[in-house]
């Protein structure tokens, strides 16, 4: 941390950054130029569509089969092309609508018996609301015992000091140095001079700064008790100005009183809020981005549209050229028919959806409103009471209130406090101004870089007679420019200052009597007699006030909202059960092609994940000025985004010191990419997997994944952002919000799908028949017998010799004969290394066996002892591979940190890091925490 704060690397940066700024004009004004040629014909494009063709056709052949083996997951199928949480969704369709609505409506019947005759608008009854609040703060409120030593505390100039920060005198001394280091008069001089004299106080003044917060919580009691006092002056008079409605108050407890009387007979406990939360729950996650599912039983379809492209896949001259080889698909289209179908029922279902997902913000706000007044209304206890309660409270309120005592507040006497308030009250704002400076200051500058800039001008020799050779001496000295840069706040500091500091002079000798006595006043005064008598139960006033006012709210318009809502849902359930079982019916007309297609599930997984992440690479070189656009988000977007909570993927990248160097990387990786990309275009399938291949050395923005889409999703929150940066942030956003752009984490996905092309081809060869004939010709019948019995025989005697091999007194024998005969210095090392971690009791590898037993300390001990750490067992992984898979994190730390190489690849052609199971947190409900501590280890030491 500190070595990117201190100067000589920060004066690094700076010439980097410039760096940056020259090649960004250059994108910027030569990119369209640059770019024309990769827009809708790019060398990346074409390759993905001839890939994406076979992605989609053997993805619909692997949907059609399980269908017909009665394999499939309809629900997953669907859930995963809407791009929905399976889990939410299920539970959604559990819920039953029209149920829900019907008993709703039974309160929204009650509410409007309830509001019969009742005139009371809303903004009346927020007024009762505030006016039964302050009245209850007002009764509450304990005033200082001690009111003139609570004023000396805030006269007395330690008070003072700690609002101000830093001492006057020494921001005063960095104004005129300020001012002096723009002026040519020699006058100025001893300014300049001044800085190095009282280099001592400015750092502690910059301490103080650093420290405002620690400095200001000193203060804080003082001034709750100070504006307590303030705050009951304040009750007086907001209760007095309207005299007539503070003494008739009790008119209002009685229209509680007559609801009351109504609500008694005719009230049902609804018990709807659990079921209608829970809804507003799913309808919030159901959608939610990091829900989404991972690409698995449609790997091979970007989304719902895809579906419609497979007859026309079938029938594409590419496909017919490159795959069929000019034989006839007809049987292929015909057996796809029913997917087809299946295309078509979903592209109406998801007109139904969109409908449905685009109201899906507005739904889920209507659903938390709906719960929130139904918590109120079903928590509420006291209806059976109230209607004594209430009848009570007007009566004592009205006995209380009315008495003759009570007369309108005389102001006259407090005029000279209410001055003295007012002052105190404009010196707290002029602290609060300062503090927010100091917040400011804290969050822009690196106050180690501003100290040491300090010890180097005090370390220069400012005797020299021309004010101009001083201003060369200290515009010399290193970094500053950004000590100039935070002094120039200093300006304003000191006006607030001075403001406070006059302020603060001009309380007088008397403040602490005037104030004491004032006080003293309000305490006597009948009204603070009339709170002394606690007329009624405010809390239990409003908890009556707030159920009335809930219920209230279940009116017509509410009523129209919720049936229509409702009604939507209804609607999508039905129409989804519809869809699901035609699904199941996919494969009520069996096809030997679509049955005879092997492992196709597994190869529609494969190699669909590896196009999808081709498909991002080619959708991120599409859309690379919508990439270099965000790296000039303006500097309050850029802020917001580096301290957006909850996805700290997000904000490490954003908020790092490189973040445009990696982002112009990306873009000349792509660009590259694309360059490299021509040879392949519009050749045979085998050669597209070179393509494959190349696009593997494209690392995109590590860590960033979804970067994009979560930048989108809190910018369209409401916030305080500059709609003038803002929105240019949220449109530039939207382009790349489906775009997972670390493509360094899908490099295993790309070269599984490069190896899955042999299959693939074996397959549809022998769907189109073009697999050649296997003739057998036999000669020499006589000399194949020999063949065949002399190789039995040399295969018994090698069967007996591995077997007497696996033997402890056979394996050692074959090593010493060996070493002894072939035996080089790399396999005595090798000999000599193994020695360290094979366990010479049993056999068992040392290291494979404490991550087996899952005891990281002798993980630790092993790899320290000088054991092989990538050493792979007999199922082909290594102990990194297999720590990942079971949830082991204490040991995945222990194996990175001893220098496992994350990157080896196991049998399945997976990464350590792409073992831990996809759906974990369905699948593996009891391991979810153990496989995020695993995913955040490897986002920690990720290069």
């Amino acid at each position: 941390m500190f070595f990117f704060q201190c100067p000589a690397y920060q004066k690094r940066r700076q010439y980097q950054m410039h760096m940056l700024k020259f090649f960004l004009l250059v994108f910027v004004c030569f990119g369209p130029q640059l770019g024309s040629a990769g827009t809708a014909n790019s060398s990346l494009s074409l390759i993905y569509n001839d890939l994406s063709i076979i992605a989609r056709i053997t993805n619909a052949i692997a949907l059609q089969k399980n269908s017909i083996q009665k394999d499939i997951k309809a629900r997953k199928v669907i859930t995963e092309l809407l791009k929905v949480q399976t889990k939410s969704f299920d539970e959604l369709m559990v819920m039953d609508p029209k149920k829900l609505m019907n008993e709703l409506e039974t309160v929204f019947n009650i509410s409007s018996e309830i509001a019969k005759g009742i005139v009371t608008t809303g903004d009346e009854f927020k007024k009762i609301e505030k006016f039964n609040f302050d009245l209850g703060y007002a009764m509450n409120t304990t005033l200082s015992s001690d009111v003139p030593g609570l004023m000396n505390s805030l006269k007395s100039e330690s008070f003072r000091d700690k609002l101000m920060i830093c001492k006057m005198g020494t921001v005063k001394v960095v104004v005129d140095f300020v001012r002096a280091m723009t002026s040519a008069s020699s006058n100025d001089l001893n300014q300049i001079r001044a800085l190095k004299e009282q280099g001592k106080e400015v750092k502690e003044c910059l301490n103080s700064i650093v420290a405002y917060q620690t400095v200001l919580n000193t203060t804080v009691e003082n001034i709750y008790q100070f504006k307590l006092i303030a705050g009951a002056r304040g009750f007086c008079n907001d209760f007095y100005n309207d005299f007539s409605y503070f003494t008739g108050f009790h008119e209002n407890i009685l229209l509680l009183k007559n609801l009351a009387t109504k609500a008694r007979t005719i009230w049902k406990m609804p018990r709807l809020y659990e079921r209608v939360s829970k809804m507003g729950q799913l309808l919030e996650t159901i959608s939610d981005h990091d829900n989404e599912p991972k690409p698995d039983l449609c790997a091979g379809f970007i989304g719902v549209d895809d579906t419609a492209k497979v007859l026309e896949d079938v029938k594409s001259p590419w496909f017919q050229k490159e795959i069929s080889k000019g034989k006839s698909t007809k049987d292929l289209e015909e057996a796809l028919e029913p997917f087809g179908k299946f295309a078509r029922k979903l592209g109406e279902f998801k007109k139904i959806w969109v409908k449905f997902d685009g109201g899906i913000r507005q739904e889920g706000v209507f659903a938390r409103e709906m719960s929130a007044l139904l918590d109120v209304i079903e928590n509420y206890s006291g209806l059976d009471n109230a209607e004594k309660f209430l009848e009570e409270a007007a009566a004592s309120y009205k006995k209380t209130w009315n008495d003759s005592r009570n007369q309108p507040f005389d102001a006259k006497p407090l005029y000279q406090f209410d001055k003295k308030l007012k002052t105190v009250n404009e010196i707290l704002t002029f602290a609060r101004k300062i503090e927010m400076l100091c917040k400011q200051l804290v969050k822009e500058f690196d106050f180690i870089t501003l100290a040491h800039v300090l010890n180097e001008i005090e370390k220069l020799d400012l005797s020299k007679s021309e004010i101009k050779d001083l201003q060369e001496a200290i515009n010399g000295v290193n970094h500053y420019d950004t000590l100039r840069g935070f002094f120039k706040d200093f300006v304003t500091f000191s006006l607030h200052q001075t403001e406070l500091n006059n302020l603060h002079g001009s309380l007088g000798d008397d403040f602490t009597t005037i104030v004491a006595d004032g006080t003293a006043f309000i305490k006597n005064s009948s009204f603070s007699q009339m709170l002394n008598a606690r007329s009624y139960d405010t809390l239990k006033f409003d908890e009556t006030l707030q159920f009335f006012r809930k219920l209230m709210k279940f009116d017509d318009s509410s009523k129209k909202e919720a049936k229509n809502h409702f009604e939507t849902f209804e609607n999508l359930k039905n129409e989804y059960f519809k869809l699901e079982e035609f699904v199941k019916s996919l494969g009520s007309t069996s096809s030997a092609l679509i049955v005879n297609f092997r492992n196709a599930s597994n190869l529609a997984h494969t190699y669909g994940r590896g196009v999808h992440v081709f498909r991002d690479i080619t959708e991120a070189y599409e859309r690379k000025d919508a990439i270099l656009k965000s790296i000039s988000y303006d500097k309050s977007v850029n802020d917001f985004i580096d301290q957006i909570q909850g996805h700290e993927h997000l904000s490490k990248f954003w908020g790092s010191y490189n973040r445009d160097e990696k982002m112009n990387r990306l873009l000349e990786e792509l660009v590259t990419l694309e360059k490299s990309m021509k040879p392949f275009v519009s050749k045979d399938f085998e050669t597209l997997r070179q393509a494959l291949n190349t696009a593997v050395n494209v690392t995109g923005l590590r860590g960033f994944e979804y970067g994009f889409r979560d930048i989108l999703d809190q910018l369209s929150i409401p916030n305080r952002l500059n709609k003038t940066y803002r929105d240019p942030a949220i449109e530039n956003s939207k382009q790349l919000a489906d775009l997972d752009l670390d493509f360094s984490s899908h490099r295993g996905d790309l070269l599984a799908a490069s190896m899955s092309f042999d299959n693939i081809r074996e397959e549809f060869n022998t769907m189109f028949g073009l697999n050649p004939k296997n003739e057998k010709t036999v000669k020499n019948e006589w000399l194949v017998v020999v063949i065949i019995s002399v190789g039995v025989f040399l295969l018994l005697v090698i069967g007996v010799l591995l077997i007497y091999g696996l033997t402890e007194r056979g394996r050692n024998q074959y090593k010493n004969l060996y070493l002894f005969y072939f035996g080089k210095p790399e396999d005595f090392d090798k000999r000599w290394r193994y020695s360290l971690f094979m366990d010479r009791k049993d056999g068992k590898n040392a290291l494979m066996d404490a991550t087996r037993e899952i005891h990281a300390i002798n993980v630790e001990k092993e790899a320290k002892r000088g054991a092989f750490i990538d050493f792979y067992n007999e199922f082909g992984n290594t102990a990194l591979h297999l720590s990942s898979k079971r949830g082991y994190p204490e040991i995945v730390e222990v194996l990175i940190k001893n220098g496992a190489d994350r990157s080896l690849v196991n049998y399945q052609n997976r990464t350590p890091e792409q073992m831990i199971p996809e759906n974990y947190q369905e699948t593996y409900p009891e391991k979810v925490e153990k496989y995020q501590k695993i995913e955040a280890i490897y986002r920690k030491y990720r290069n």
